[in-house]
């Protein structure tokens, strides 16, 4: 059959048909080769060539392909062969595949590790290019992690998708750490999920790498793909498949009419067909015959499978008498669990005529079966796919089934009103419903005319390989574009990063420094700065969200020529850029003169969150302004501070809300080609990549520079190709997830932020935690000690000599506190390291039956501060249990928070204190005689400014309000109005902070009338206005936002 898109497909498999087979796989792979074939694609095969494959009909085609493993190399040999037009390469290893048996060895990793790393090694020497690697159960299973790893940066390998079958879940190919180093992914660490037991997280799991790394997924059947997405059928995995399950999909295994046709059936004592199926009988004669049952008119049960739990043989044993006693026969062919042989034979003993077990698997056997049995059983607790079924119904056998799986999907429960179905299904594995399902069927055999119709719709339904084929055709059609998109979002980003770049370097030469300007956020300080940067396109500026290089990357380049020439604009330029230069200097700096002999000790400052600028969303409260404004300040100071953080990649939420104030979360994703963030580099200029290692896996994070005026910022990224897409998305969001979402990204932000500074070559003097969120970065230096030959207590002292700790909030929100369970489960490996036994390692948090990051970072850090003298005493009080000490002894200090003065100064008051304190007064904030001038500043002057502010604030909650109101579909009066809110002559209030309860945002609505009273009052004027978010999860604080938003229309 021609196809316009033919697919080059390679097909990996432990088995194929005719050459190996224990079990159903071998007989997908080698059907699905040859119905791809029919189709029109270049389909191809490989598997190991065992001991039981002869080489006569094969030929040599690669003499010698290399194979590297961990530790050693492999030598394989590749020979092919054909499956009538399907070629098929067989991998040949003495060592690893001369043997008697297939499966059951010790060294069956690395068996299967050669075979697959052999099967992608050999593709070059065979100048051929699938599009497709298909691999099917564990044992070809790693194959997808080796594309997305060692394979990624290979040309030859980089368009190549992956595809998993998962033929049953049950079996899925766990190892030893050893093996992770085998398959050459030990520099990659573990990959597992939070939500698996942590026993499945101790060793390496090749079914759950296929999972995790294949561009698509598929199990044998659609209702099994479901299933496995349970607790009850995921054996433990299911956690990863609903994550992924956009990727899964299930597809129902086919028949070979070719190999199996009750009208050609050489197998078979009388050939038939649906419209000869009167010539049947002759079959169940000689099956009779063949394994001596009496000959009756009584339905012939028969049941191929094996002899487990799983399959149902304990319910078939336990109805079968009464069927047997009321002149039914039943045959068995299988093999199995002991328990059932010696059960069988025992019911063969007492029902002669009416009984015959086999304890083989003959395909020939099965045939006859299913062509002379009236009734076949399949009472499978678990059948993922299934082909019995199929094979039964196809030759006039009317299955019972159980819904499950590929049985749910393949067989119709008979309607004996509306006539339709093609076989009996019950709904749960016990007794009582397969009785029930075997009492409808003998009473439907006991009317002719309406079992022949039942057998005649099995034996037409469609069960060929061809539909199902074409459903892979469309699933490796799905993976190429998943594949694809990967590749693109990749080499998008690089094309818009190359093309930032590239415009900052052809800027015209007269402005070129704006270039460098955009990427210090110095200038979103400086008031002249910013000024500039909006004079080059006022509405792009605002477009844009104030983001330079967003900005510059819209502007047409004629705009920017012309502002080359505008001797105006080059004025200005030339004053910010002289300025700028001289502040990045440095000379006669506070901390240059204050403290000259320390310009060499820097200090590391951890926080979740800094508020830098609007246009890098990565904060969401306080806590994040103040580490904000905390850098700046030490940047003006020339402090040498070094921050670490996080950049999420979504920050922590764009806010929207309903026409009833319901808040809706939007999550835009950062784009790096127009961000203030270039990939931070080591001494020898590789970018910065460090791992944290979380159980059963390794988190990458790719480390970003951002740079605040003389600070650098270095913030983690987890969102890499690296990581499986559950840590990718580790650290997307701030403050996003539950606690074990919380503690993974604490782990990465303290013992991952150490990391990245030794990766800089960095050794600073003091470590500073901004809030508990980091406190495990202790831990990690402590780790370092240990392993330099201190003992804990002596790391516990050299590291609280170098640490600070503020706290800021009483409120539990703002002290996080993790279960013991689950810092068991994260630092079960970790506090050994410390030479700590567990309940030494849980004394340095343990507070109130939790492990609390405030009390570690207290107890191992030797300065601890409030943020203001009335928190100071609070904190005294709330935690002065900690050190045993009554509350004047507790060693906690207070630091007042301050703001960054430049930051929070409007333009116009810059101004104005440059004409009454001197041009210099911004150097001078902390010289008291400064301030002495401002005796002299006019009062009308600064009124004429506070009236200028409130007027803008005013014009931009009409603004913003009209933009609320046009979402939520408001009429035409409403935004008329909206054009009018508010009194720039009004005294007016405002409340910008978080929606948490405890801020008491609503407290003004609990007194309406007195409210109602002081808003309408007209010769005295009120309005208040509110701005802030709640946390997606705090429900309570989202319905404090819907009461002041449904006030705002009622007052």
């Amino acid at each position: 059959m021609d196809n316009v898109n033919p697919l080059k497909i390679l097909l990996l498999s432990s088995e194929v048909s005719p050459y190996v087979k224990t079990g159903g796989i071998a007989d997908v792979v080698s059907e699905l080769a040859r119905a791809l074939k029919k189709l029109g694609h270049d389909v191809r095969v490989a598997l190991p060539r065992y001991r039981v494959i002869p080489t006569a009909d094969l030929t040599r085609r690669v003499e010698a392909v290399p194979v590297q493993l961990d530790g050693f190399a492999e030598t394989v040999s590749v020979l092919q062969g054909a499956l009538d037009d399907v070629p098929v390469y067989f991998i040949e290893n003495a060592r690893l595949y001369d043997r008697d048996g297939i499966y059951m060895y010790p060294d069956d990793a690395e068996r299967f590790l050669t075979f697959s790393r052999a099967a992608l090694e050999m593709l070059p020497h065979l100048d051929w290019q699938p599009d497709i690697v298909h691999v099917n159960d564990w044992q070809t299973a790693i194959v997808p992690n080796w594309l997305k790893t060692l394979y990624a940066n290979r040309p030859f390998y980089q368009n190549i998708a992956s595809v998993y079958t998962i033929h049953n879940l049950a079996y899925f190919g766990t190892f030893g750490e050893r093996v992770l180093e085998i398959a050459g992914l030990a520099q990659f660490g573990f990959i597992a999920h939070p939500g698996i037991p942590q026993q499945s997280n101790q060793g390496l799991n090749f079914m759950a790498r296929g999972i995790l790394f294949a561009d698509a997924i598929n199990t044998v059947s659609p209702t099994y793909a479901q299933e496995i997405q349970t607790p009850e059928f995921g054996e433990g995995l299911d956690p990863i498949l609903r994550m992924r399950a956009a990727r899964v999909r299930g597809i129902m295994n086919g028949l070979d009419y070719a190999q199996a046709d009750p009208a050609s059936d050489a197998a078979l004592a009388q050939p038939f067909d649906v419209e000869r199926l009167d010539a049947r009988a002759a079959n169940k004669r000689a099956l009779r015959a063949a394994v001596g049952l009496a000959e009756t008119g009584d339905p012939l049960f028969a049941m191929i499978s094996r002899l487990t739990d799983v399959k149902g043989v304990d319910l078939v044993l336990q109805l079968i008498e009464p069927v047997l006693d009321g002149g039914g026969q039943l045959i068995v062919m299988g093999v199995g669990e002991e328990q059932y042989h010696t059960a069988l034979k025992t019911l063969q003993e007492k029902y002669p005529q009416r009984v015959r077990f086999h304890p083989v698997f003959d395909e020939r056997l099965r045939r006859q079966i299913v062509a002379g049995a009236d009734i076949l059983f399949m009472p499978s607790r678990i059948e993922p796919g299934g082909t019995t079924q199929l094979l039964a119904m196809h030759y006039g056998c009317v299955p019972i089934v159980h819904r499950v799986g590929g049985l749910a999907d393949s067989v119709d429960d008979y309607d004996a009103r509306a006539q339709t179905g093609t076989g009996f299904v019950f709904d749960s594995a016990d007794l009582v419903s397969l009785y029930s399902a075997v009492v409808r069927a003998l009473v439907t055999y006991l009317h002719p005319t309406d079992w022949r119709a039942l057998q005649e719709r099995g034996m037409r339904a469609d069960f060929s390989w061809t539909h199902s084929a074409q459903e892979y055709v469309a699933m490796y059609e799905f993976a190429r574009a998943e594949n694809a998109k990967v590749l693109e979002r990749e080499a998008r980003l690089a094309r818009e990063i190359e093309r930032t770049a590239r415009i900052m370097h052809e800027l015209p030469a007269r402005i070129l420094e704006l270039g460098d300007l955009v990427y210090n956020l110095w200038w979103s300080w400086n008031p002249d700065a910013t000024a500039l940067l909006e004079r080059i396109d006022p509405a792009r500026w605002q477009e844009t969200g104030h983001n330079p290089i967003k900005l510059l990357r819209a502007v047409a380049p004629e705009r920017l020529t012309a502002l080359a020439g505008d001797a105006d604009f080059l004025a200005q330029y030339d004053r910010v850029i002289a300025t700028y230069k001289e502040y990045m200097r440095g000379e006669g700096t506070w901390f240059e003169s204050t403290y000259p002999y320390a310009s060499d000790h820097s200090i590391a400052y951890f926080s979740a969150e800094f508020g830098i600028h609007e246009s890098l969303p990565i904060y969401s409260g306080g806590l994040g302004i103040l580490s904000g404004d905390h850098v700046k300040e030490a940047s003006d100071m020339d402090i040498p501070l070094i921050g670490i953080g996080f950049l999420y990649p979504q920050g922590y939420f764009r806010q929207e809300l309903d026409a009833q104030g319901n808040q809706i979360a939007k999550y835009d994703k950062l784009d790096f080609s127009q961000a203030p963030a270039l990939a931070a580099k080591d001494a020898q200029g590789n970018e910065i990549i460090v791992g944290v290692e979380l159980p059963g896996r390794t988190v990458y994070a790719k480390v970003w520079l951002i740079q605040v005026g003389r600070v650098s910022l270095y913030l983690m990224d987890t969102d890499i190709e690296r990581n499986a897409e559950h840590d990718r998305v580790l650290a997307a969001r701030l403050y996003g997830g539950d606690h074990e979402i919380r503690i993974m990204q604490e782990i990465v932000l303290g013992i991952g932020g150490v990391r990245v500074l030794r990766a800089l070559g960095l050794e600073p003097s003091a470590f500073h935690m901004n809030e508990g969120h980091s406190a495990f970065l202790t831990l990690e230096l402590a780790r370092e000690l240990v392993a330099q030959g201190m003992t804990f207590d002596q790391a516990k002292l050299q590291v609280a000599a170098h640490s600070l700790f503020t706290t800021h909030t009483p409120v539990p929100a703002g002290n996080d506190a993790f279960a013991f369970d689950l810092m068991d489960k994260y630092f079960g490996a970790f506090y050994p390291q410390l030479g700590l036994t567990r309940d030494q390692f849980m004394a340095l948090g343990a507070d109130d039956n939790k492990f609390s990051m405030t009390v570690l970072g207290l107890q191992l850090s030797a300065q601890r501060n409030g943020v203001s003298a009335l928190h100071g005493e609070v904190a005294r009080k709330m935690w002065m249990h900690v050190f045993k000490t009554d509350e004047k002894d507790t060693p906690i200090g207070a630091i007042t928070n301050g703001v960054h003065t430049a930051t929070w100064l409007a333009a116009a008051r810059h101004t104005y204190y440059a004409e009454i304190l001197g041009k210099d007064w911004y150097a001078r904030l902390d010289d008291p005689k400064l301030w002495e001038k401002f005796h002299n500043a006019s009062n009308a002057r600064l009124w004429e400014i506070q009236n200028e502010r409130k007027r803008a604030l005013v014009d931009f909650t009409r603004q913003v309000w009209t933009q609320q109101l046009r979402r939520v579909g408001a009429d035409a009066d409403a935004l008329e109005r909206a054009q009018r809110v508010l009194d720039p002559h009004a005294l007016t209030l405002g409340f910008a902070r978080r929606f948490a309860t405890y801020k008491r945002a609503t407290l003004f609505l609990h007194d309406p009338a007195r409210l109602k009273k002081i808003l309408d009052d007209a010769a005295r004027p009120v309005q208040i206005v509110f701005a802030g978010k709640a946390h997606p999860a705090d429900i309570p604080g989202q319905s404090f936002i819907r009461a002041v938003y449904q006030a705002t229309l009622d007052h």
